[in-house]
């Protein structure tokens, strides 16, 4: 069995072929030549394995050993370093890839924010880049608390950020204020009217003075709960009203879609474009822009150098392919567009209503106009009509002139 040791240091194997084989076992003992794996091919050869630096001292025992010598084969280390080295290519290349993997992990090719709601993404990369992380920084220079505080500073709005590095990939992890709730002012001058008119069912007033009764009609704009309260004191104050008013509504909604229309139809004309981007470059591998003369669509795909997960380049391949298509004129299922405008209408009437609002009738009809479909939704409701309005600066001025 070829020993591990042998492989390393390195090995032949020889035949020696003639009348007595075995001689040159005796001749190598003599010489104090190692050998290993004596073993006869027939009567006339045999075969033993020799190391590298003893190779040519044993095949110039030929003449005295009256055999034939030859090499059979060579195994070992030492023999794939010297074809390595005529094959400069084959390990220098890896070798540098390696390099440059090990070497570009130590900067950021990708940043993913996470956590933030209101602010946009792009808000926080701006603030990054100002702090020192961006594409291809080095993230070795770069420590989580000064990216947070640098971040923080810049964008007030967040109340916690994390910096987690990953191979080539950062993790900005973000935590945005939670913003305190608006005080309630006794003594703003402010009015309660009605969003929409209707006929008042419910009043419930909590600031303020009442001027609405049970029955009473309202028109859009109308005066509910005043702000100024009449005192015994000290004439009238001023005050932030605040209540809620429910009442009858009605609302007619008008939603109106085409049946005919322009449809795409894909043609036969097709066409691959493909660029390297290495960093904010661009390299085209194409001279044409697309396809000339018709009418197409652009799918744009971008595969970038990495593993998914722990690192990526600023290397990416893209590409750019073009469909071609044609209009054709189409038309839509009448039932469809129906169904479509009724419930938008629908959605339009929840709107004005709120999610407290109540429904208590309503009735779709619908007509047409050419190739337009019209819908007209008609509901009655329950809702609350109560929006504040601050008081007009005249009205204030004739209550402090009056007080």
């Amino acid at each position: 069995m070829v020993r591990l040791l042998d492989l390393l240091r390195g090995y032949a194997t020889i035949r020696a072929v003639g009348a007595e084989p075995t001689r040159i076992l005796d001749l190598c003992v003599e010489r104090g030549i190692e050998f290993w794996g004596a073993r006869p091919d027939d009567e006339l050869s045999l075969q033993i394995n020799v190391r590298f630096r003893e190779l040519k001292s044993v095949l110039g025992l030929a003449d005295e050993s009256r055999c034939e010598l030859e090499t059979v084969s060579r195994r070992g280390a030492p023999l794939k370093l010297r074809q390595a080295q005529r094959r400069f290519v084959m390990w220098a290349l890896p070798c540098l890839i390696t390099l440059l993997l090990i070497a570009a992990s130590f900067f950021v090719w990708k940043i993913d924010v996470e956590g933030n709601e209101s602010i946009s993404d792009t808000e926080i990369l701006n603030a990054l880049e100002e702090s020192g992380v961006y594409i291809g920084s080095y993230h070795p220079s770069f420590t989580n608390e000064d990216i947070r505080r640098e971040v923080m500073l810049r964008i007030p709005e967040l109340k916690w950020v994390s910096v987690c590095v990953f191979g080539s990939r950062a993790e900005i992890i973000v935590r945005e204020r939670t913003e305190i709730p608006e005080v309630f002012k006794k003594t703003e001058p402010i009015n309660i009217i009605a969003e929409y008119p209707g006929v008042i069912e419910r009043a419930q007033v909590l600031y303020g003075q009442g001027v609405v009764t049970k029955g009473q009609t309202v028109a859009k704009g109308d005066t509910l709960i005043s702000g100024v309260v009449p005192s015994s004191y000290d004439g009238s104050i001023l005050v932030h009203a605040k209540g809620e008013v429910y009442a009858r509504t009605w609302h007619e909604i008008s939603a109106a879609m085409p049946l005919k229309y322009e449809a795409k139809t894909r043609t036969n004309e097709k066409k691959e474009r493909w660029a390297l981007k290495i960093g904010n470059e661009r390299i085209n591998f194409y001279r044409s822009s697309g396809i000339s003369g018709t009418m197409c669509d652009n799918i744009i795909s971008e595969y970038t150098l990495g593993v998914t997960g722990l690192f990526s380049l600023p290397i990416s391949l893209i590409r750019e392919t073009t469909l071609g298509y044609e209009l054709s004129a189409a038309e839509l299922d009448e039932t469809g567009v129906k169904s479509a405008l009724e419930s938008a209408a629908g959605a339009e009437l929840q709107r004005r209503i709120g999610d407290e609002g109540e429904i208590l009738s309503q009735k779709t009809s619908f007509s047409r106009s050419g190739d337009m479909i019209i819908a007209t939704l008609i509901a009655e409701c329950r809702q609350n009509i109560a929006v504040e309005k601050e008081i007009p600066a005249l009205e204030i001025e004739k209550v402090q002139q009056g007080n």
